[in-house]
């Protein structure tokens, strides 16, 4: 799934490990290519993400952002779609 916050704390996580995408791509073991993909917000499996947060020494969490408040905001697009979804039925009827 796109998501360009992630690319961007990927990016940070890098920078901050002081390492370009080349020596960053290698430390996790997949083609530049790949991980510039991943920097600018494209999907990552599970298998390449574990092996990011591990090379990063953080989590996958972290990387993912599941904090309270992401799930949280995320709980109420949910509940917000499913309000909409109620008030379209209605109007069918």
């Amino acid at each position: 799934m796109y998501d360009p916050e992630r690319g961007r704390r990927i990016a940070a996580l890098r920078e901050r490990h002081h390492l370009t995408q080349p020596a960053a791509a290698e430390a996790v073991g997949v083609a530049l290519r790949t991980y510039q993909l991943w920097e600018a917000g494209h999907g990552i499996n599970w298998g390449n993400l574990e092996r990011l947060a591990d090379t990063y020494g953080t989590s996958v969490e972290l990387i993912l952002d599941t904090s309270e408040s992401t799930l949280r905001r995320i709980e109420d697009k949910v509940d917000e779609l499913l309000e909409r979804t109620e008030h379209l039925r209605e109007d069918e009827h």
